[in-house]
C-alpha cells in the first residue's frame, strides 16, 4: 500500500504537480492580478526560485481557461521565439472549429531574462494592435530584462514581487494539507523549514520524504530521528558551512593599535620647567605608537537599476512546477496503486486553447 494511504489520504498531501493545484493555496493578491488581466493590462512577475511564480501562472490558467485562449512560452525552450507562429497556432484552432475571429489571447512568457529587446518590441506591437488582450512576463529579476521604454511605461505599477514564505505560513501550509492528522509537531516543521533554506517547494518535498520514511517504519509521528536519517547530507553540509563561516574574518577599513603608556605618579621634578632638548625628548618618549593597516575599499556597484514599483504578492504556497496541459481525467481510468512519478522537465512551449 502506498504510504499516504496508510495514514488516511487518497492522494499525496504534499504533491506539487500541476493537476494537484488548488487556487486557494495562494493567499493574497490573486484577485489583484485577475483584475489587471481583465482590464487588458501588462504585468511583470519577479521572484526567486520557489517563491510562487509558477503557482501564479497556473492560477491564471485555471481562472481564464473558459473564456480566453492562453498561450504559454518559456524562453528556456532552446528554439527561436516565433510569436506569430504561437498566435497562429492558437487562432487556427478556433477558426477551424468555431469560425471566430476575436482574439482574446493572454500571453504568458516565462524566463524572460533571455528575451531580447527586439522580441519585446514585437510583443508590444501585437498588444497595441489588439491581438493580445494581456501579457504576463515572468523571471527572477526585473532588472535583468532589456525592455523598450514604451513597454516600461505600460508596466508602471504593475511589477509584482513574490516573497518567500514566513515560518508561520509554512507551518500553516502543511497543517492545511494534512488536516487533523497529527503527523508533524510545530517544532518539527520549523526545523524542516530551516533545513529547506525557507524554500517552499523544497520544504514540501522534504516533508513528503520524511513523512514517507516515518510511515514506512510504522512510525506515525515524525521525530528528529526521521529528519536526521532523511536529511543527513543536508545537515552535514550546513554543519561544514557554519565551520567555514567561523573562520572568515571580516575586513576592517582602518585599524589603529595604540600602545598606551601606563600612568605614573607625577613627581615634583616633572612639574618643574625643563630644557628645550629635555622637553622634546620627553614628548618623543610619551608619543603613542600608531600602526595603520591597509584600507580595503568596499566594492560599489555602479550599474544603474531601473526604478520599479512593487505590488507585493505574499504567498501561502509557492512552487516551481513545470506547467502542464490541464486535462479532465477519464472516468473509466483505473487508478494505479503506485505513486505517479514526477517530472521537472520544462516544456519547450505549450499552447492552451480553451472553449466554453
Amino acid at each position: 500500500m502506498i504510504w499516504y494511504k496508510k495514514i488516511g489520504f487518497n492522494s499525496n498531501p504534499f504533491s506539487m504537480k500541476p493537476a494537484a493545484f488548488q487556487p486557494d493555496v495562494v493567499a493574497y493578491d490573486l484577485e489583484y492580478i485577475y483584475d489587471k488581466l481583465e482590464s487588458a493590462e501588462i504585468l511583470f512577475i519577479e521572484g526567486e526560485y520557489g517563491t510562487g511564480k509558477t503557482t501564479i501562472l497556473k492560477s491564471i490558467i485555471s481562472k481564464f481557461k473558459e473564456d480566453n485562449k492562453i498561450v504559454y512560452y518559456s524562453f528556456n525552450a532552446g528554439r527561436n521565439f516565433n510569436l506569430l507562429g504561437l498566435l497562429n497556432g492558437a487562432n487556427s484552432f478556433l477558426r477551424r472549429f468555431t469560425g471566430l475571429k476575436h482574439r482574446n489571447i493572454i500571453l504568458l512568457l516565462d524566463e524572460v531574462h533571455t528575451m531580447t529587446k527586439s522580441q519585446a518590441k514585437e510583443i508590444l506591437k501585437y498588444y497595441q494592435n489588439g491581438v493580445l488582450q494581456s501579457v504576463v512576463f515572468v523571471t527572477h529579476d526585473y532588472n535583468c530584462v532589456t525592455l523598450p521604454e514604451d513597454l516600461q511605461l505600460y508596466l508602471e505599477g504593475n511589477v509584482i514581487k513574490t516573497v518567500p514564505l514566513s515560518q508561520n505560513e509554512a507551518i500553516e501550509l502543511v497543517e492545511n494539507r494534512i488536516g487533523e492528522i497529527d503527523l508533524f509537531s510545530k517544532k518539527i516543521l520549523k526545523r524542516i523549514f530551516e533545513l529547506s533554506d525557507k524554500n517552499p517547494r523544497r520544504f514540501l518535498a522534504n516533508c513528503e520524504d520524511i513523512a514517507r520514511y516515518a510511515v514506512e517504519m510504522e512510525d506515525y509521528k515524525v521525530s528528529d530521528f526521521h529528519i536526521d536519517s532523511v536529511l543527513e547530507e543536508v545537515i552535514e553540509k550546513k554543519k561544514k558551512q557554519r565551520e567555514v563561516l567561523k573562520k572568515v574574518v571580516e575586513p576592517k577599513l582602518v585599524e589603529k593599535i595604540v600602545e598606551e603608556i601606563s600612568e605614573t605618579k607625577v613627581s615634583d621634578d616633572d612639574q618643574k620647567p625643563k630644557k628645550v632638548s629635555d622637553k622634546k625628548e620627553a614628548e618623543e618618549k610619551d608619543e603613542p605608537k600608531i600602526e595603520i593597516k591597509e584600507v580595503e575599499e568596499p566594492k560599489i556597484d555602479d550599474k544603474p537599476k531601473r526604478e520599479k514599483r512593487f505590488k507585493v504578492n505574499k504567498l501561502v504556497e509557492g512552487t516551481k512546477d513545470p506547467l502542464g496541459k490541464i486535462e479532465a481525467a477519464d472516468e473509466n481510468e483505473v487508478q494505479a496503486e503506485e505513486e505517479p512519478t514526477s517530472t521537472d522537465e520544462i516544456p519547450e512551449y505549450k499552447v492552451f486553447v480553451f472553449e466554453n
